[in-house]
């Protein structure tokens, strides 16, 4: 799937797929930045008298995941970041009728949309929601039976 539609408040978001290399430097620096948060913070020996705990949902996950990385990137990180998320994002118009979504922001970096500039939360929901759908296709082994595994890039290709 190459994009997903969710809602913030009333209004219909579209978030979509980034190019190759920005979904993996996402995935990359969020591996790093993990590694680097556990060995700082290793985890406490278990207790062996207690229950187990119940798996996460998936999608709770890969949002949990997303706050990880956006909590543990510098000021410059968070603004790149930021930016290659809402650069994929779209908002449905009610005004039109329309099923395309209009962009959040321009090629140029400008704000499509002038009154999202100053909508923190909306901005940080759609900026989680797009690291999420981005970087889920990195873990398929933790996804639910519909998950789709990325290609299989040691399989010999049929293509020339």
């Amino acid at each position: 799937m190459d994009h997903k539609d969710i809602q913030i408040g009333e209004t219909i978001y579209r978030v979509g797929r980034m190019k190759a290399a920005d979904g993996s430097w996402i995935a990359t620096t969020f591996a790093k930045r993990y590694r680097e948060y556990r060995e700082a913070n290793p985890f406490p020996e278990p207790d062996p008298n207690a229950p187990p705990a119940d798996p996460v949902p998936v999608e709770l996950g890969y949002m949990l995941s997303a706050q990880f990385l956006a909590e543990q990137l510098t000021h410059s990180e968070y603004s790149e970041m930021q930016t290659l998320c809402l650069s994929v994002c779209g908002r449905y118009s009610s005004k039109t009728g329309s099923p395309v979504p209009m962009p959040i922001l321009l090629p140029n970096g400008a704000w499509a949309i002038p009154e999202l500039e100053y909508d923190g939360p909306t901005v940080l929901q759609l900026t989680k929601e797009t690291l999420a759908f981005n970087i889920a296709p990195f873990f398929p082994a933790a996804g639910s039976a519909e998950t789709i595994p990325a290609t299989d890039s040691s399989q010999p290709s049929s293509q020339i």
